[in-house]
């Protein structure tokens, strides 16, 4: 997936590394967010507000300031096929594709959260490893690229 970087382990480079341990973190400052306010409600509030607004401006810049000062198309077809056919090789912001796994982790979040998984570290650990021991027998079971829209080329 990620192919820049000095190779660490076998087919693993550390922009991947970088990557996962800015989830990892993330994954615990969300977590920690969850469980100090314990509110379902309010946790998809904010974690509605934290990814949204960013998103539509973002998308709003890139798709109607800059991409149609670089098209090379008359403008006319680039505001009739902005969105159309937008695959990941072709898009102006290819960083899109993790919005869909970030929102599969806040739903995992919520839900451990509402089964109180966070309550001690017992069932945090317990957790942790129950979640690791699936994903290194069937990996593709739990997280693969085509149910979270990951691009794969």
């Amino acid at each position: 997936m990620f192919r820049t970087g000095t190779q660490l382990i076998q087919r693993n480079y550390t922009g991947t590394l970088a990557v996962g341990v800015f989830f990892f973190l993330s994954g615990i400052l969300v977590t920690r967010s969850f469980v100090l306010n314990a509110s379902p409600a309010r946790f998809l509030l904010m974690r509605a507000s934290r990814i949204y607004p960013g998103a539509i401006i973002c998308l709003g810049i890139i798709s109607f300031v800059i991409g149609s000062v670089v098209t090379t198309i008359p403008i006319v077809e680039y505001f009739t096929s902005v969105f159309v056919g937008n695959l990941i090789p072709s898009a102006p912001n290819g960083s899109l594709w993790t919005l869909t796994p970030e929102i599969v982790c806040y739903l995992y979040v919520l839900a451990f959260g509402v089964l109180g998984v966070a309550k001690t570290r017992f069932r945090i650990l317990a957790t942790l490893a129950a979640i690791l021991l699936v994903h290194s027998i069937a990996p593709s079971a739990v997280l693969s690229s085509r149910t979270l829209n990951i691009p794969t080329s």
